[in-house]
């Protein structure tokens, strides 16, 4: 079954730690937390515990105390899209919550959201498809770490709606995509308040840009 190509359609971050990463960051940050056999029970679910949904995300508690720096978040996120990869799973939709992490340790919100967008790197369309624009899905820029300023933007929107309760819009020029969200013009690629950076020539609601993205792999133009 490893060797087979996969989809994965609902992977958490938070719960996607390698163990040898927990007992590893757990000794580095004299975290107090007991020894491998029972330091198990408190991350994963047992064979022999109930199997539901309350028990589950109690776990989360205790492996959000593993997430101590902008450092740590980074690193995680790799390794969670390295096994994926050496899993052979092709399509990925990496779930996190930043305002829980952010909770628990104390982040500002923004903060969290950008040290996960941080792995994602700026690539002109032209480079991956034989278009001059094409627009990736939350969970190919995410998954990808690769994409440009209207990636960064759709990734941006898809977070703040799924985890904010905000639907915000993609404000457009004729070479640039950002942000407009809560009253303010928002650039992703460098988390700042960008208010009147750009001439405006498109405000996209939030529905069409993701409804856009999502079937961009039915364009005609691109193999």
């Amino acid at each position: 079954m490893k060797y087979y190509p996969k989809v994965d359609l609902h992977r958490h971050l938070e719960g996607s730690l390698r163990f040898e990463t927990v007992r590893e960051l757990a000794r580095e940050h004299s975290l107090d937390l007991p020894q491998t056999g029972k330091l198990r029970k408190l991350v994963q679910v047992q064979e022999n515990e109930p199997m539901t949904f309350e028990n589950f995300l109690s776990k989360f508690a205790n492996l959000r105390l593993i997430y101590r720096s902008p450092e740590i978040i980074t690193r995680i996120t790799q390794e969670v899209i390295e096994d994926a990869a050496a899993d052979n799973i092709r399509y990925m939709e990496l779930r996190f919550t930043p305002i829980a992490l952010s909770r628990a340790q104390g982040f500002p919100l923004p903060d969290v959201m950008d040290w996960v967008a941080s792995e994602i790197i700026y690539v002109s369309d032209s480079i991956h498809y034989p278009a001059d624009e094409y627009w990736q899905s939350p969970a190919q820029t995410y998954l990808w770490r690769t994409g440009d300023c209207e990636d960064y933007a759709i990734l941006a929107l898809y977070l703040i709606h799924r985890d904010v309760g905000i639907d915000g819009m993609m404000w457009v020029s004729h070479t640039h995509g950002w942000v407009y969200v809560d009253g303010h013009e928002w650039e992703p690629q460098l988390g700042v308040i960008c208010d009147g950076w750009y001439e405006v020539v498109k405000m996209l609601p939030y529905e069409e840009v993701i409804r856009r993205a999502t079937t961009s792999h039915k364009r005609l133009d691109i193999p």
